[in-house]
């Protein structure tokens, strides 16, 4: 019999805000036992030196987490759904989606630009393939450092180091204070006594990364009673989106090595998705029926034999 509930996350400053949020809701769904945070500590977090793509890409942000998981260690574990690969250990589960503040980027810079009032061979810090390849669409003169770290960390960089600019998550912005909400164009905020300028990288163009500012809920697949609670604490919407995103992923497999982008909307009765890849943009519309991610899986399928 459960007394206590152990919300596992990773130790930054936003992953613990993600945490919050979670432990929060479930609170307002009148458990009866205590919730507690557990902070884990990532490959990711620790090795910060080298790329993602020499370490092992993006699941070197979950595993640890997943590792605690099955060893009952937590009971579930708060994600950023962009850091999540398309597969799991055996056992586990991610059914929870929270709604994303935002799913575009953003552009940082100490003075107020944009990407086309950027100076001429402007630094960018990110070491994204994504974010470099969609700047090029824009600007070709651009010149990119590869950067690592959390949030306070790259505004810190944007400081320290040569750089024009820096391109962030708008949600973990958000969700940091930085910014009150969601809206276009340019806006200043201030840290640690600096001021610092952001742009909206709006996603028609610049394609954010899949799951792109959505918490995703991870748990253990036999542990019925919490995952009723998960349940009643996510977006059904965005639930649908997240899941069609997912398929999406699990056919393409993609990692942290290739340029590539996607975001689903829906669009009346339809949900539309949309691609960057390696050689350009594309996209479906298909209905809001559960034959929805066949559809998209085998779309995936035939645009993954065009890029492989």
């Amino acid at each position: 019999m459960r007394n206590r509930l152990l919300v596992g996350s990773r130790g930054s400053q936003l992953a613990r805000k993600q945490a919050e949020a979670v432990i929060s809701l479930l609170q307002d769904q009148g458990m009866d036992y205590e919730i507690e945070s557990v902070i884990i500590q990532t490959t990711g977090d620790t090795n910060q030196a080298a790329s993602l793509s020499e370490i092992g890409g993006k699941s070197v942000f979950v595993k640890e987490l997943e590792v605690a998981l099955t060893d009952h260690h937590i009971d579930l574990a708060v994600h950023s759904l962009k850091d999540v690969t398309s597969a799991w250990m055996p056992g586990l589960a991610i059914t929870g989606f929270l709604t994303p503040e935002s799913i575009c980027d953003t552009l940082i810079c100490r003075y107020p630009l944009t990407v086309e009032t950027l100076p001429p061979q402007a630094k960018i810090g990110t070491g994204s393939m994504r974010r470099k390849a969609l700047l090029s669409t824009a600007r070709s003169d651009l010149c990119y450092h590869d950067i690592r770290g959390n949030v306070e960390t790259r505004l810190r960089k944007l400081l320290q180091a040569p750089l024009d600019a820096v391109v962030l998550s708008e949600a973990g912005m958000i969700r940091l204070g930085f910014l009150p909400n969601s809206f276009p164009g340019l806006r200043s905020f201030e840290f640690e006594g600096q001021q610092y300028w952001t742009y909206r990288l709006e996603k028609e163009w610049f394609f954010p990364a899949p799951g792109q500012g959505v918490v995703a809920i991870e748990h253990r697949v036999d542990d019925e009673d919490l995952m009723g609670y998960i349940k009643k604490i996510s977006d059904p919407h965005q639930t649908r989106i997240s899941q069609l995103e997912l398929g999406l992923l699990s056919v393409l497999g993609f990692d942290c090595r290739i340029p590539f982008g996607s975001y689903v909307e829906l669009q009346g009765d339809q949900f539309a998705v949309h691609v960057f890849h390696p050689n350009g943009q594309e996209s479906i519309r298909v209905g809001n029926d559960l034959d929805a991610l066949n559809t998209i899986q085998k779309w995936a399928q035939l645009l993954k034999e065009r890029l492989v």
